[in-house]
Protein backbone atom coordinates (compact mmCIF):
# COMPACT_ATOMS: atom_id res chain seq x y z
CA UNK A 1 0.00 0.00 0.00
CA UNK A 2 0.37 3.81 -0.28
CA UNK A 3 0.63 6.65 2.60
CA UNK A 4 -1.55 7.76 3.81
CA UNK A 5 -4.28 4.38 3.12
CA UNK A 6 -1.21 2.36 4.70
CA UNK A 7 2.19 3.72 6.59
CA UNK A 8 5.02 4.17 4.23
CA UNK A 9 7.31 1.30 3.39
CA UNK A 10 10.94 1.03 4.03
CA UNK A 11 11.01 0.23 0.49
CA UNK A 12 9.78 2.57 -2.33
CA UNK A 13 10.32 5.20 -5.12
CA UNK A 14 11.00 8.06 -2.63
CA UNK A 15 6.92 8.79 -3.07
CA UNK A 16 5.79 5.82 -1.02
CA UNK A 17 9.02 4.21 0.96
CA UNK A 18 12.24 6.09 1.52
CA UNK A 19 15.13 3.29 0.43
CA UNK A 20 15.56 2.66 -3.21
CA UNK A 21 16.58 -1.18 -2.54
CA UNK A 22 17.94 -3.73 -0.92
CA UNK A 23 21.62 -3.23 -2.89
CA UNK A 24 22.66 0.46 -3.32
CA UNK A 25 21.58 4.03 -4.41
CA UNK A 26 23.23 6.79 -5.58
CA UNK A 27 22.92 8.21 -2.43
CA UNK A 28 24.22 7.40 1.42
CA UNK A 29 22.03 5.13 3.52
CA UNK A 30 20.01 3.71 -0.19
CA UNK A 31 18.10 6.43 0.34
CA UNK A 32 15.78 6.85 -2.69
CA UNK A 33 16.63 10.24 -4.60
CA UNK A 34 13.35 10.01 -6.93
CA UNK A 35 10.42 12.25 -6.42
CA UNK A 36 8.26 9.55 -8.69
CA UNK A 37 5.11 12.46 -7.82
CA UNK A 38 6.35 15.89 -9.16
CA UNK A 39 8.26 14.67 -12.15
CA UNK A 40 8.08 10.68 -13.41
CA UNK A 41 10.62 11.12 -15.75
CA UNK A 42 13.10 12.41 -14.07
CA UNK A 43 14.60 8.77 -13.88
CA UNK A 44 15.27 5.65 -11.53
CA UNK A 45 15.37 5.54 -7.68
CA UNK A 46 18.83 3.61 -7.47
CA UNK A 47 20.61 5.83 -10.08
CA UNK A 48 18.76 8.87 -9.95
CA UNK A 49 21.24 12.03 -8.93
CA UNK A 50 21.62 12.26 -5.00
CA UNK A 51 19.26 15.13 -3.47
CA UNK A 52 20.66 16.97 -0.19
CA UNK A 53 18.59 15.98 2.94
CA UNK A 54 16.21 18.60 3.25
CA UNK A 55 15.23 18.00 -0.60
CA UNK A 56 15.19 14.45 0.44
CA UNK A 57 12.00 15.61 3.36
CA UNK A 58 10.65 17.86 1.00
CA UNK A 59 9.63 14.82 -1.09
CA UNK A 60 7.02 13.73 0.96
CA UNK A 61 6.38 16.77 2.94
CA UNK A 62 5.54 19.11 0.23
CA UNK A 63 2.66 20.72 -1.07
CA UNK A 64 1.50 17.32 -3.08
CA UNK A 65 2.20 15.21 -0.50
CA UNK A 66 2.00 12.25 -0.26
CA UNK A 67 2.40 13.64 3.46
CA UNK A 68 -1.01 15.85 4.25
CA UNK A 69 1.86 18.19 6.50
CA UNK A 70 3.31 20.47 3.78
CA UNK A 71 6.66 21.49 5.99
CA UNK A 72 8.15 23.11 2.86
CA UNK A 73 5.64 25.97 2.70
CA UNK A 74 6.23 26.41 6.24
CA UNK A 75 10.02 27.19 5.43
CA UNK A 76 9.50 29.45 2.06
CA UNK A 77 6.74 31.48 2.62
CA UNK A 78 5.94 34.64 1.04
CA UNK A 79 7.59 36.89 3.48
CA UNK A 80 10.80 37.33 4.98
CA UNK A 81 11.14 38.77 7.81
CA UNK A 82 14.22 39.36 9.73
CA UNK A 83 14.84 41.55 12.48
CA UNK A 84 17.56 42.73 15.16
CA UNK A 85 15.86 42.36 18.58
CA UNK A 86 16.52 44.95 21.43
CA UNK A 87 19.55 42.45 22.83
CA UNK A 88 21.20 42.48 19.29
CA UNK A 89 19.93 38.99 18.35
CA UNK A 90 19.21 38.44 14.72
CA UNK A 91 15.65 36.71 14.73
CA UNK A 92 13.35 35.78 11.69
CA UNK A 93 10.15 33.98 11.41
CA UNK A 94 11.10 30.55 11.32
CA UNK A 95 14.40 27.72 12.28
CA UNK A 96 17.04 28.26 9.81
CA UNK A 97 16.97 25.51 7.83
CA UNK A 98 17.46 27.41 4.46
CA UNK A 99 20.64 28.71 2.61
CA UNK A 100 19.16 32.22 2.50
CA UNK A 101 18.48 32.51 7.12
CA UNK A 102 21.32 30.30 7.39
CA UNK A 103 23.53 33.08 5.85
CA UNK A 104 21.16 35.66 7.64
CA UNK A 105 21.86 34.17 11.11
CA UNK A 106 25.54 33.64 10.86
CA UNK A 107 27.91 35.48 13.00
CA UNK A 108 31.73 35.59 12.42
CA UNK A 109 33.48 32.07 13.78
CA UNK A 110 29.73 30.88 13.79
CA UNK A 111 27.81 29.62 10.90
CA UNK A 112 24.70 28.29 11.13
CA UNK A 113 24.53 24.82 10.94
CA UNK A 114 20.40 23.30 11.17
CA UNK A 115 18.92 20.36 9.23
CA UNK A 116 15.74 18.42 9.47
CA UNK A 117 17.74 15.40 10.81
CA UNK A 118 19.19 17.36 13.93
CA UNK A 119 15.37 17.33 15.40
CA UNK A 120 13.88 14.35 13.90
CA UNK A 121 14.34 10.61 13.49
CA UNK A 122 12.36 9.14 10.89
CA UNK A 123 12.71 5.68 12.84
CA UNK A 124 11.87 6.80 16.65
CA UNK A 125 8.62 8.11 17.10
CA UNK A 126 8.02 9.87 20.77
CA UNK A 127 5.99 8.10 23.25
CA UNK A 128 3.12 10.38 23.13
CA UNK A 129 0.31 9.01 22.12
CA UNK A 130 -0.36 10.37 18.85
CA UNK A 131 3.37 9.33 17.90
CA UNK A 132 5.66 12.35 16.75
CA UNK A 133 9.10 11.45 14.93
CA UNK A 134 10.93 13.90 17.37
CA UNK A 135 13.80 12.83 19.43
CA UNK A 136 15.90 14.10 22.06
CA UNK A 137 18.58 16.16 19.99
CA UNK A 138 21.50 15.96 22.77
CA UNK A 139 20.68 12.05 22.85
CA UNK A 140 18.54 10.73 20.17
CA UNK A 141 16.53 8.71 21.94
CA UNK A 142 12.37 9.04 22.10
CA UNK A 143 11.48 12.13 23.87
CA UNK A 144 9.33 11.38 27.41
CA UNK A 145 5.61 12.89 27.63
CA UNK A 146 5.22 15.94 29.18
CA UNK A 147 5.11 15.99 32.70
CA UNK A 148 4.20 18.80 35.03
CA UNK A 149 6.19 17.83 37.56
CA UNK A 150 8.92 17.00 34.64
CA UNK A 151 12.76 18.47 35.41
CA UNK A 152 15.30 19.52 32.08
CA UNK A 153 18.47 18.49 33.74
CA UNK A 154 20.51 18.47 30.25
CA UNK A 155 23.76 20.59 29.97
CA UNK A 156 24.71 21.16 33.39
CA UNK A 157 20.91 22.67 34.52
CA UNK A 158 18.86 20.97 36.85
CA UNK A 159 15.43 23.13 36.30
CA UNK A 160 12.17 21.70 37.64
CA UNK A 161 8.73 22.55 35.76
CA UNK A 162 7.02 22.81 38.93
CA UNK A 163 7.36 25.13 42.04
CA UNK A 164 5.21 22.79 44.15
CA UNK A 165 1.43 22.13 43.74
CA UNK A 166 1.03 23.98 40.00
CA UNK A 167 -1.27 22.44 37.66
CA UNK A 168 -0.48 20.67 34.64
CA UNK A 169 -1.43 23.05 31.83
CA UNK A 170 -2.45 20.33 29.18
CA UNK A 171 -5.36 19.54 31.17
CA UNK A 172 -5.99 23.52 32.43
CA UNK A 173 -8.84 24.27 35.00
CA UNK A 174 -11.41 24.28 32.91
CA UNK A 175 -11.80 21.37 31.84
CA UNK A 176 -11.66 18.80 34.27
CA UNK A 177 -11.63 15.91 32.23
CA UNK A 178 -8.34 16.40 31.34
CA UNK A 179 -7.10 13.08 28.99
CA UNK A 180 -4.43 15.61 27.09
CA UNK A 181 -1.14 14.60 26.48
CA UNK A 182 2.09 16.00 24.23
CA UNK A 183 5.71 15.10 24.06
CA UNK A 184 8.02 17.29 26.50
CA UNK A 185 8.72 19.96 23.58
CA UNK A 186 10.62 21.82 26.63
CA UNK A 187 13.39 19.00 26.57
CA UNK A 188 13.61 19.01 22.94
CA UNK A 189 13.72 22.65 22.76
CA UNK A 190 15.80 23.52 25.27
CA UNK A 191 18.26 21.48 23.80
CA UNK A 192 19.36 23.61 21.60
CA UNK A 193 18.64 26.87 23.24
CA UNK A 194 20.50 26.10 26.30
CA UNK A 195 24.00 27.37 24.85
CA UNK A 196 25.09 24.17 24.22
CA UNK A 197 24.59 22.33 21.65
CA UNK A 198 23.51 19.33 19.86
CA UNK A 199 26.65 17.34 17.96
CA UNK A 200 26.28 18.40 14.43
CA UNK A 201 24.46 21.96 15.49
CA UNK A 202 25.68 25.16 14.94
CA UNK A 203 23.91 28.36 16.08
CA UNK A 204 24.24 32.14 15.65
CA UNK A 205 26.75 32.84 18.58
CA UNK A 206 23.92 35.63 19.79
CA UNK A 207 21.26 33.47 20.35
CA UNK A 208 19.44 33.69 23.61
CA UNK A 209 19.71 31.31 26.31
CA UNK A 210 16.20 30.02 27.26
CA UNK A 211 17.35 27.97 29.71
CA UNK A 212 18.80 30.65 31.76
CA UNK A 213 15.44 32.62 31.30
CA UNK A 214 13.88 29.56 32.45
CA UNK A 215 16.16 29.37 35.64
CA UNK A 216 15.88 32.81 36.31
CA UNK A 217 19.72 33.47 35.66
CA UNK A 218 21.53 36.21 36.93
CA UNK A 219 19.47 37.12 39.94
CA UNK A 220 16.50 37.36 37.05
CA UNK A 221 12.98 36.03 38.31
CA UNK A 222 11.92 33.01 36.09
CA UNK A 223 9.47 33.00 33.62
CA UNK A 224 6.09 33.27 34.32
CA UNK A 225 5.25 30.89 31.21
CA UNK A 226 8.56 28.68 32.66
CA UNK A 227 8.80 27.26 35.94
CA UNK A 228 7.97 30.96 37.54
CA UNK A 229 4.75 31.86 39.27
CA UNK A 230 2.27 33.74 37.59
CA UNK A 231 -0.69 35.26 38.79
CA UNK A 232 -3.69 33.67 41.14
CA UNK A 233 -6.69 35.10 42.22
CA UNK A 234 -4.88 35.93 45.76
CA UNK A 235 -1.41 37.17 44.58
CA UNK A 236 -2.70 40.03 42.14
CA UNK A 237 -5.38 41.80 41.43
CA UNK A 238 -6.35 43.99 38.54
CA UNK A 239 -3.83 41.93 36.32
CA UNK A 240 -5.87 40.66 34.12
CA UNK A 241 -7.89 37.41 33.55
CA UNK A 242 -6.93 34.72 31.38
CA UNK A 243 -9.50 33.04 29.42
CA UNK A 244 -11.36 29.92 29.51
CA UNK A 245 -9.92 27.16 29.59
CA UNK A 246 -6.95 28.23 31.62
CA UNK A 247 -10.06 29.51 33.93
CA UNK A 248 -13.78 28.13 34.45
CA UNK A 249 -16.61 30.00 32.86
CA UNK A 250 -16.96 31.25 35.65
CA UNK A 251 -13.79 32.67 36.48
CA UNK A 252 -13.58 33.77 32.97
CA UNK A 253 -16.40 35.82 33.19
CA UNK A 254 -15.45 37.59 36.62
CA UNK A 255 -11.96 38.46 34.44
CA UNK A 256 -10.18 36.24 37.39
CA UNK A 257 -7.11 34.58 37.02
CA UNK A 258 -6.69 30.61 37.92
CA UNK A 259 -6.94 29.56 41.57
CA UNK A 260 -3.61 27.92 41.40
CA UNK A 261 -0.54 28.21 39.44
CA UNK A 262 0.26 26.18 36.76
CA UNK A 263 3.47 24.28 35.78
CA UNK A 264 5.96 25.22 33.10
CA UNK A 265 3.94 25.61 29.58
CA UNK A 266 5.10 23.58 27.02
CA UNK A 267 6.64 25.94 24.19
CA UNK A 268 4.51 23.85 21.44
CA UNK A 269 1.69 25.93 22.78
CA UNK A 270 2.86 29.76 21.45
CA UNK A 271 5.68 28.49 19.43
CA UNK A 272 6.00 26.63 16.04
CA UNK A 273 8.06 23.98 15.38
CA UNK A 274 9.32 25.17 11.51
CA UNK A 275 8.00 28.57 11.06
CA UNK A 276 5.07 30.51 11.06
CA UNK A 277 4.00 34.08 9.52
CA UNK A 278 5.28 35.92 12.80
CA UNK A 279 8.74 36.49 14.12
CA UNK A 280 9.93 34.46 16.35
CA UNK A 281 7.70 31.04 15.04
CA UNK A 282 4.93 32.70 17.57
CA UNK A 283 2.08 30.80 15.67
CA UNK A 284 -1.22 32.09 14.00
CA UNK A 285 -3.54 30.31 15.73
CA UNK A 286 -3.53 28.32 19.33
CA UNK A 287 -5.14 25.83 20.92
CA UNK A 288 -5.47 25.15 24.41
CA UNK A 289 -6.31 21.82 25.45
CA UNK A 290 -8.47 21.27 22.23
CA UNK A 291 -9.80 24.95 22.57
CA UNK A 292 -9.48 26.92 19.26
CA UNK A 293 -8.70 30.18 21.18
CA UNK A 294 -9.41 33.71 19.75
CA UNK A 295 -8.31 37.41 20.14
CA UNK A 296 -9.43 40.24 21.43
CA UNK A 297 -10.87 41.28 25.10
CA UNK A 298 -13.19 38.14 25.47
CA UNK A 299 -15.90 35.60 25.08
CA UNK A 300 -18.27 36.94 26.66
CA UNK A 301 -19.55 40.26 24.50
CA UNK A 302 -17.14 42.42 25.90
CA UNK A 303 -17.96 45.88 25.12
CA UNK A 304 -16.05 46.91 21.79
CA UNK A 305 -14.07 49.98 22.27
CA UNK A 306 -13.73 50.05 26.22
CA UNK A 307 -10.02 50.93 27.45
CA UNK A 308 -7.52 48.49 27.17
CA UNK A 309 -9.22 45.15 26.10
CA UNK A 310 -7.78 44.86 22.59
CA UNK A 311 -11.02 44.47 20.61
CA UNK A 312 -10.96 46.36 17.73
CA UNK A 313 -13.10 45.50 14.99
CA UNK A 314 -10.70 44.38 12.62
CA UNK A 315 -9.46 41.66 14.49
CA UNK A 316 -11.77 40.78 17.83
CA UNK A 317 -12.85 37.51 17.69
CA UNK A 318 -10.17 36.20 15.42
CA UNK A 319 -8.87 32.78 15.67
CA UNK A 320 -6.07 33.42 13.57
CA UNK A 321 -3.85 36.76 13.91
CA UNK A 322 0.07 37.27 12.43
CA UNK A 323 1.98 40.35 13.87
CA UNK A 324 1.14 43.37 12.19
CA UNK A 325 3.44 44.67 9.59
CA UNK A 326 5.52 47.94 10.68
CA UNK A 327 7.26 50.50 8.78
CA UNK A 328 10.03 51.64 10.35
CA UNK A 329 12.25 54.96 10.23
CA UNK A 330 14.60 53.03 6.69
CA UNK A 331 11.08 52.46 5.10
CA UNK A 332 11.61 48.58 4.83
CA UNK A 333 8.26 46.80 5.87
CA UNK A 334 8.84 44.48 8.41
CA UNK A 335 7.26 42.96 11.56
CA UNK A 336 9.48 44.74 14.14
CA UNK A 337 10.59 43.53 18.00
CA UNK A 338 7.90 43.55 21.00
CA UNK A 339 5.51 44.75 18.54
CA UNK A 340 2.99 41.80 19.85
CA UNK A 341 0.02 44.08 18.79
CA UNK A 342 -3.08 41.55 20.07
CA UNK A 343 -0.96 38.54 19.68
CA UNK A 344 -1.11 38.12 23.34
CA UNK A 345 -4.84 38.09 23.81
CA UNK A 346 -5.34 34.79 22.52
CA UNK A 347 -4.83 33.76 26.07
CA UNK A 348 -4.40 37.15 27.77
CA UNK A 349 -6.96 39.82 28.82
CA UNK A 350 -6.04 43.34 28.79
CA UNK A 351 -7.91 44.64 32.22
CA UNK A 352 -4.88 46.37 33.91
CA UNK A 353 -3.23 47.68 30.70
CA UNK A 354 -5.33 51.06 29.68
CA UNK A 355 -5.47 52.48 26.57
CA UNK A 356 -3.10 49.80 24.45
CA UNK A 357 -3.64 49.71 20.84
CA UNK A 358 -2.53 47.05 18.57
CA UNK A 359 -0.05 49.12 16.97
CA UNK A 360 1.53 49.94 20.77
CA UNK A 361 4.99 48.14 21.52
CA UNK A 362 5.40 45.77 24.72
CA UNK A 363 7.84 46.75 27.31
CA UNK A 364 11.45 44.66 27.67
CA UNK A 365 9.95 42.98 30.71
CA UNK A 366 7.31 41.30 28.23
CA UNK A 367 10.26 38.82 26.77
CA UNK A 368 11.71 35.59 28.21
CA UNK A 369 14.35 36.63 30.74
CA UNK A 370 12.11 39.79 31.40
CA UNK A 371 11.05 39.23 34.48
CA UNK A 372 7.16 39.96 33.48
CA UNK A 373 6.60 37.08 30.49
Amino acid sequence: GSFPSSPVTCIGNGANGCHASGHGSESNSLLASWDGISDPNLGTPASSAPVGPIAFCYNCHDADGPSSIDVQSQFNSGTNFQQTSGSGALINQRHDITTADQTYSSTPGFAVSLSCKDCHSVHVDSSATHGAPVIDPDTATPLPNYSPTGSYTDDGYNISYNGGGDWDPLNPEGLPSGGFTEPDYIQFCLTCHDGTTPPGVTLSEDLINMADAYAGSGGEAQDQHGPGDGGTQTSTSGKGGLKFPWVTPADDQANLDPVNNYAAMNCSTCHGAHGTGSIFNLRESITVAGVQMTVGGGPYGTTAGATGILDEPSYFGSSTYTIPVQVPRNGDPTQQDHYWGAWCTFCHKMNNHPGKTEEDSCTNGHMHGGGAF
